[in-house]
């Protein structure tokens, strides 16, 4: 795993300058990730974190002029400033040389001078604030830091699109606001420019639109705003002319990480009532979104009777198992559900972990240079971070791996009133298989299949098969009309992998009592 670098006191980081207990907006954006914890404005809810300024503690003669440059001219540094909060002001440093505490800071314009008591190089941590115009009408004036226009009752979901960074209102939970134009720092509306800041909501003219629950760009094409039972698209820049239109009536999505897109660009999103897709290029065309469990496992979803005020769902696209991880968990970490849904069999394999805690809250593809650090990050709500190791044969603690696979049910033959018999079984194994258990179950109905499975009642016949390729036949001899067939392997430090599995069916004669 790559090095981690601990974000403390030294980095300008305190105790509860945020909280993760429910959602938190995080916004990579301009070299700096902006974060919204959902608390109001004055408890704290904004700040960022910096990875190219440096921050020079001192108290200037004047304030410098945004943009301008900078220099320490003795040591020769040099650099563009950008902002001051409080006694620190922050500057991009342009040369190679360092910043020092001896030498004074000139501005080019401004003619303003700095003695920097102290120099802290990124990253570092900061309270996120905005700057006001003090002529909006024009869009120009003297910039000051005397007012902020961050939403007064926080924010937890955000994105960047079109070069701005947007936020919704937890006050106003219709609406939602986006900064100017390449500046985070300013979201004062209203501005006389095309790149002014922008506030709005997506609804019907005269009609007060649905709460946000997501906001899904798609690079600076469209995005999406993902609402209670709604779903809208905007095309272009809020501030120059873009077009809300609306995607869905009747479907919303559940929550601001429960989405993921995929390398083509198709869309996946967990709503209320199902797993959903939307088609690469819908944001253009304006389809639908497609329910991707409502004919194989139409309730899957609701059986889970998930609620947004107390459930998280995030979810991820893993590139080296081409599919979707969905974790599920409640926010107190008493419950957790996970699956994995498979792109290039568009089936769904559920996943489980020996505690509640261990489900993912948040989910990351790292995509390192490195393969041994390339990989799917899953944090857990037990405060470690985890990933999946393919070359692993037991799960973390030497937990043995409960791999199972379940074929069914399947019909025995094609007269619904006719009952048959597996007379022969047939399994071909990879070669380092370590062994399988099969289980055959059988019943006059599907669900009563499905529900023995499920219930793990005792099968019509079981066998155990080591080793790896072909293996012997069995004759489980096994009649029904319906046949399910569980493939299992719970034995630490032993995985199975099946290539192929045929069987034979003989006519056993109409099902009796039927």
């Amino acid at each position: 795993m790559a090095t981690l670098t601990l974000l403390d006191a030294t980095k300008g980081f305190a105790a509860g300058d945020i909280i993760t207990g429910g959602y938190t907006a995080r916004i990579s954006a301009f070299q700096a990730i902006y974060f919204a914890d959902g608390r109001k404005r004055a408890d704290g809810c904004f700040h960022k974190l910096n990875f190219v300024n440096d921050k020079l503690a001192g108290t200037a003669s004047a304030p410098f002029s945004r943009g301008e440059t900078v220099t320490q001219a003795v040591s020769g540094a040099e650099g563009i400033f950008d902002e001051s909060i409080s006694s620190n002001h922050f500057v991009y440093r342009t040369d190679t040389v360092a910043f020092d505490t001896t030498n004074l800071i000139t501005g080019a314009i401004s003619g303003s001078t700095l003695t920097p008591t102290s120099v802290v190089y990124p990253p570092y941590w900061t309270p996120w604030t905005t700057r006001l115009l003090t002529s909006p009408a024009t869009g120009t004036g003297t910039i000051s830091n005397s007012t902020n226009f961050l939403p007064v009752g926080g924010s937890n979901i955000g994105c960047l699109f079109s070069g701005r960074v947007i936020l919704n209102s937890i006050e106003n939970p219709n609406q939602w606001v986006a900064s100017r134009h390449r500046d985070p720092q300013d979201f004062q509306v209203s501005q006389a420019d095309l790149g002014t800041p922008v506030s709005s909501q997506t609804s019907k003219l005269g009609v007060v639109g649905q709460p946000i629950c997501a906001m899904v760009p798609f690079l600076d094409h469209y995005m999406y705003f993902g609402c209670l039972d709604e779903i809208w698209v905007m095309r272009g820049d809020p501030g120059a002319g873009a077009q809300i239109t609306n995607s869905s009536r009747k479907v919303g999505m559940f929550g601001p990480r429960s989405h993921a897109f995929d390398e083509k660009g198709n869309l996946f999103f967990l709503s209320m009532d199902g797993f959903y897709m939307f088609q690469s290029g819908s944001g253009f065309s304006g389809d639908p979104p497609e329910n991707l469990t409502y004919t194989r496992l139409p309730n899957l979803v609701t059986a889970l009777g998930l609620n947004r005020r107390t459930d998280r769902v995030v979810m991820e696209y893993d590139k080296d198992r081409y599919g979707i991880n969905v974790a599920i968990t409640q926010m107190d970490g008493l419950y957790g559900t996970s699956w994995f849904w498979d792109l290039r069999l568009n089936a769904i394999n559920p996943e489980s972990f020996a505690d509640a805690n261990q489900y993912a809250a948040s989910m990351y593809y790292y995509d390192s240079r490195k393969a041994e650090t390339r990989g799917m990050l899953m944090g857990g709500q037990d405060g470690y971070m985890r990933k999946f190791d393919d070359d692993q044969l037991d799960d973390e603690g030497s937990n043995a791996i409960d791999a199972y696979c379940t074929l069914g049910p399947i019909q025995a033959l094609p007269q619904m009133r006719r009952q048959g018999t597996i007379a022969e079984m047939s399994l071909r194994l990879a070669e380092d298989t370590d062994g399988v258990d099969v289980q055959v179950y059988a019943a006059d109905a599907a669900e009563t299949v499905v529900n023995n499975v499920k219930n793990a009642e005792t099968p019509k016949a079981e066998k155990t098969f080591t080793g790896g390729g072909r293996r012997p036949v069995w004759r489980p001899r096994t009649t029904g009309a319906v046949f399910a067939v569980q493939l299992r392997n719970n034995t630490a430090s032993e995985r199975f992998a099946l290539e192929r599995i045929t069987a034979r069916i003989t006519d056993a004669g109409e099902v009796k009592g039927r």
